[in-house]
């Protein structure tokens, strides 16, 4: 009697209406439960996205910065005189992590510029830095943007290594690929 008497007194989309509001709160009753089972599961992979903090010191005059290019890879190239460059491209599961260093410019002087620069290669599991890699194995190359004849461009130094341990990045550049090379030891720590 009771659905006849709803049935006449309220519409049918009243009546919709009721079933889907009851529907609803028993959802939202759902919605701890599902959240805490949810939070569970969480990864025990390193990765170096997020927040950092450049721990090491920035050589003095200028700015360091530091950029993480999550599902992107490096693409090595020589020029028509055997000098290498990158591009970037799409990899899903890789990481670029690209290290600069740029001298504050000199107003008075047009063509004061000079950076420096490290870029690498690794998967977002960080498996190749785990331990201490050779830059052999690591894709990486050390660049320099100035107006100084013979010096500019990139390279591919064949000693040092870069590590992952503990949420800190450190990379170590041998101290002679330039003339007066500022960057050396890089470390960052990741949040």
């Amino acid at each position: 009697m009771k659905s006849s008497v709803l049935n006449y007194c309220c519409p049918k989309f009243v009546y919709s209406l009721l079933n889907f509001l009851a529907m609803k709160q028993f959802a939202l009753m759902l919605l701890p439960f599902l959240v805490l089972a949810c939070a569970s599961q969480k990864s025990t992979k390193d990765t170096i996205t997020g927040k950092h903090t450049i721990e090491s010191q920035c050589p003095t005059q200028g700015t360091c910065n530091l950029e993480v290019l999550k599902d992107k890879s490096l693409v090595i190239k020589n020029d028509n005189f055997g000098r290498p460059y990158y591009a970037t491209q799409d990899a899903p599961g890789k990481l670029v992590v690209r290290y600069t260093y740029t001298k504050k410019k000199n107003p008075l002087y047009q063509d004061d510029i000079y950076s420096e620069e490290v870029v690498f290669e690794t998967d977002n599991t960080l498996s190749n830095i785990k331990k201490e890699a050779a830059f052999t194995d690591v894709n990486l190359l050390f660049g320099v943007q100035c107006f100084c004849r013979g010096k500019a461009g990139y390279y591919r130094p064949q000693k040092g290594s870069v590590s992952y341990t503990k949420h800190h990045l450190t990379i170590k550049l041998p101290g002679d690929i330039i003339d007066n090379q500022l960057t050396k030891t890089i470390t960052i720590a990741f949040n």
